[in-house]
């Protein structure tokens, strides 16, 4: 993986689920206290959406496009469009950054991420041009629906999986 850019212009998108809402909220903000500036932070969202369903989408026979662009340009309000396929968001920009994000209830067993996420990631550099793409991760917090309100657990869970990321 390359190193974080920190440029001005620099051009994020993310891949994930509604829990990315919230990382495209916040995201802006953040990069302008970094005093990072004319940026581009888009979304990719589907409606609970693993890495799993991202591999199934990109190896299906005809590709879905009923994911929302969602994007926020100098971090400015969020603007959402809808009816985008995988191919056409990984087009829409020279990508600098792409954060990938998964399911919420997967996101603390190791065994889901793999080898969909890998797969995911090297379909990505396959189709962007920017050989200097960085890879990130965005780690979801614990919902607590497959603990029976054992939040902690969860939360201590995904903190073990996503140190044991590659």
């Amino acid at each position: 993986n390359n190193p974080i850019p920190t440029k001005h212009g620099l051009k994020v998108l993310v891949f994930g689920n509604s829990f990315t809402q919230d990382t495209l909220a916040y995201l802006p903000n953040i990069l302008r206290q970094a005093n990072i500036t004319d940026c581009i932070v888009a979304g990719g969202c589907g409606a609970g959406m693993a890495f799993d369903d991202w591999m199934n989408d990109i190896n299906a026979s005809t590709h879905r496009s009923n994911y929302t662009y969602n994007v926020s340009t100098n971090g400015g309000d969020i603007v959402q469009y809808g009816s985008y396929s995988i191919d056409m968001l990984l087009d829409k920009e020279d990508w600098d950054i792409i954060v990938l994000q998964e399911r919420s209830y997967k996101a603390d067993y190791i065994c889901f991420f793999y080898p969909y996420m890998e797969q995911f990631m090297s379909y990505i550099k396959n189709r962007i041009k920017n050989r200097k793409l960085c890879f990130l991760y965005n780690m979801v917090w614990g919902t607590s629906s497959t603990y029976d309100n054992a939040s902690k657990q969860q939360y201590n869970d995904i903190i073990s999986t996503t140190k044991r990321m590659n």
